[in-house]
């Protein structure tokens, strides 16, 4: 072990541990991602040890560091079954579609772009109206909470060319890409350069049929940054929760009892939202949901984790 970064263990003993107290080690690829998975994995009762790839041996992050620490602990792993006691989690990036996912049991690759993007969904909606809102469940209906989401992924729409231009970028070097992923959302979208994607529509359309990837939602949280998408998610998120009590009070949506005994007063709809909030605070809000249906391959994988490490 490292004495300077108590975390820094040795890939032997990161493995020994994990062994010796039954409690199962999770590498994932940013400190960001720490609480997130913590949350996941609490919520369904698992026991595990949630670790940054950058804060053990291989002191490194992303996808390259799990990738690393995962390899020196097979490495020195003897006749041990690794994948019993140790898992990395890596985001499905460009490097899926480049072909260079490790073929190693002991590691897990999610089925969309990044841990953002399994929050973008009518799950969130549900959840994130009745945290900043006074709306009950009988408000917040099926049709309610589809109206928005289906509002909401029109206006995401324009992030599959966005996307394809980032992962053509990203999967071949000759080519001249206008922006790649390490750019952000807001970045592309200020200095106009959606637009000029248009010119390059039956290009991105060919390299899309080339890796089977159609335009849909699916499609969409697949190679869209998650980053990006959730951020986008959040702001439209919240325009929409904002125009709920003008439209509870035209009768455009499950009117609240406030507005249904013709109280015009918009700070006693029910629909109103309880206190300040911006995109930013929805998107965090979101992370703290561990019923969001998308999780659950997570959960699953994690509880067989932990009943190898038994």
């Amino acid at each position: 072990m490292n004495l300077n970064n108590p975390m820094a263990f040795s890939a032997d003993e990161l493995l020994n541990l994990a062994i010796m107290t039954k409690i199962p080690v999770v590498i994932v690829e940013g400190v960001d991602d720490v609480p997130v998975y913590e949350r996941i994995s609490g919520s369904s009762g698992i026991m595990c040890d949630i670790y940054a790839s950058e804060n053990l041996c291989r002191v490194r992050e992303g996808c390259e560091g799990v990738i690393k620490n995962i390899c020196d602990i097979r490495a020195i792993s003897d006749d041990i079954v690794v994948e019993n006691h140790i898992i990395g989690i890596l985001d499905r990036d460009a490097r899926f579609y480049r072909n260079e996912m490790p073929a190693d049991p002991a590691i897990f690759t999610l089925n969309y772009y990044s841990i953002e993007s399994h929050y973008v969904n009518e799950c969130s909606i549900r959840y994130l109206v009745s945290q900043f809102t006074k709306a009950t469940s009988r408000l917040v209906t099926n049709s309610l909470v589809k109206e928005i989401y289906d509002s909401i992924v029109t206006r995401l729409e324009f992030l599959h060319y966005v996307s394809l231009e980032a992962l053509l970028n990203a999967c071949d070097r000759d080519y001249k890409a206008a922006f790649g992923y390490s750019d952000t959302i807001k970045s592309i979208v200020g200095r106009g350069l959606v637009p000029a994607l248009e010119e390059k529509r039956v290009e991105l359309d060919e390299f899309a049929n080339r890796l089977g990837l159609t335009k849909s939602m699916e499609t969409l949280l697949k190679i869209c940054k998650g980053k990006w998408i959730v951020e986008i998610f959040s702001d439209h998120l919240l325009e929409l929760i904002k125009e709920l009590p003008d439209h509870c009070a035209a009768s455009k949506i499950p009117q609240c009892q406030s507005c249904a005994t013709g109280n015009s007063e918009s700070k006693k709809c029910m629909y109103k939202y309880t206190s300040f909030f911006s995109a930013d605070i929805l998107k965090m809000q979101s992370f703290t949901n561990t019923n969001v249906i998308s999780l659950n391959y997570i959960k699953e994988r994690l509880l067989i984790l932990q009943k190898t490490a038994a």
